[in-house]
């Protein structure tokens, strides 16, 4: 009976050491029904189905980038590029062919010295940039964009793409690609937010806006007319 009750115990200990385990394998409450979405529309890898809170590498979201391209195009970049001459870029520090291939779509750029640094991770505004490129190889139109508070910290190099990327919306959740991490409301009571351009973007935030790229994408090719409609575009 003793031995019994000990090995209980020990059970019931296992499985408390292992369930904040599990539970962070799964998406934040937000994120996850666009987790499921996009996981249901093959634009997340396998090995990145979990960790999501985690933030994302720059190898990562190549990965992430190049699959959203070969969906929404029903091709393969990789062997496409590969078929038609090869690869232009080059890094010394990574010869995986889905950052190359990425580099060549224009979608990324390597950090300097030949280098790309594909373990390093992601700020939200160099993320803002290179979801605009991708948006701009599929032709989506922004509508209006938000108004932030802490533009003045944002890089001129990443203002545009931060503002693309939080005027192009979702027309299935209405959800910006990129929006605030915080509105406020002004004395005049007009609605503001902050981007927070340096904090980190994580695997989630990452699977979620490519999602909400091929949301826009998808839409735009089943209902051109209605698409522009919904957004004003006349």
């Amino acid at each position: 009976m003793k031995k019994l009750a000990s090995l209980l115990l020990a059970l019931a200990l296992a499985l408390s050491l292992c369930a904040p385990a599990l539970a962070a394998d799964e998406p934040s409450d937000w994120a996850h029904a666009e987790v499921d979405g996009a996981i249901g529309h093959e634009l997340v890898p396998v090995d990145l189905q979990g960790n999501y809170q985690a933030p994302i590498t720059r190898a990562e979201f190549c990965r992430l980038v190049v699959q959203l391209m070969r969906q929404t195009y029903a091709m393969d970049f990789i062997e496409f590029i590969e078929e038609h001459g090869g690869f232009e870029h080059s890094f010394t520090d990574t010869s995986d062919r889905e950052i190359l291939a990425a580099a060549q779509l224009g979608i990324v750029n390597g950090v300097g010295g030949g280098r790309f640094d594909p373990n390093s991770t992601i700020e939200r505004q160099a993320a803002a940039v290179m979801l605009k490129r991708a948006a701009n190889i599929l032709d989506l139109t922004p509508t209006v964009a938000l108004t932030f508070r802490d533009a003045g910290e944002f890089a001129p190099w990443a203002t545009d793409g931060i503002l693309f990327s939080s005027a192009l919306i979702d027309p299935y959740n209405l959800f910006r690609v990129m929006g605030g991490t915080e509105s406020f409301r002004t004395m005049a009571d007009e609605e503001v937010f902050e981007f927070t351009p340096h904090g980190l973007y994580t695997r989630e935030q990452a699977i979620c806006t490519m999602l909400r790229i091929y949301d826009n994408w998808e839409m735009k090719q089943m209902d051109p007319d209605g698409y522009h409609e919904m957004f004003g575009f006349g």
